[in-house]
């Protein structure tokens, strides 16, 4: 692998972690993620680091060190209910009959994982199916690539995208879009999608 392959794959990582951490609840350390975003977005695609950086700005009008700010509460109404979540994070609601949780789907992506030589990834004790565990593991096969080389990394990763993510991450797009109040939300949910689509495109996987 060329220094120039070994960055981008390390910038791709950091994109993907980064993505993981912003479907996580808000708290005061999520703006530092920022400038690994944008650093990551210009390297690998600069037409999206602008919008990375609208992201930004975005993220700046909220007090996040306040447990009631409006980033929060908007947080809690998409992704936790607790009644009714407007946009579930779990791909097993979009892939499984009865948009239930824990489904065959969420099943299959635990055997992903231990195939691949992990157990579930302990983002925050959420199911194998959550986004933001879907998008570590993302950053797990891009991290373990540059560590090793092995090509085996850039394989897993195409299948993963192709049976799991890119299932139904943009359904779960539109949803935040449909139903976020703060326009923090919506951008995140846009910039996924294209981050997403140039993945894909990246993997050769049919958009």
């Amino acid at each position: 692998m060329s220094n120039a392959e070994l960055g981008e794959f390390h910038y791709k990582a950091n994109l993907f972690k980064v993505l993981s951490e912003l479907y996580k609840e808000p708290g005061a350390d999520l703006p530092g993620y920022m400038d690994y975003l944008i650093e990551a977005l210009e390297e690998l695609q600069p037409a999206l680091a602008l919008k990375a950086e609208d992201l930004a700005d975005e993220l700046d009008k909220y007090q996040l060190s306040h447990n009631e700010n409006k980033l929060v509460i908007d947080y809690a109404k998409l992704f936790v209910g607790p009644f009714d979540m407007k946009a579930p994070p779990y791909g097993s609601v979009y892939l499984d009959d009865g948009r239930r949780l824990m489904g065959d789907s969420t099943t299959a992506v635990e055997k992903f994982y231990s195939e691949t030589g992990v157990e579930k990834l302990n983002v925050y004790h959420q199911p194998a199916d959550h986004i933001s565990v879907e998008l570590e593991f993302m950053y797990y096969l891009y991290f373990k690539y540059v560590e090793s080389g092995e090509l085996k990394y850039l394989d897993r990763m195409q299948r993963f995208m192709q049976q799991f993510l890119f299932t139904w991450i943009f359904k779960f797009a539109k949803k935040i879009r449909e139903n976020a109040n703060e326009p923090f939300y919506l951008k995140l949910a846009q910039l996924t999608e294209e981050i997403i689509e140039w993945e894909a495109h990246q993997l050769e996987i049919q958009v």
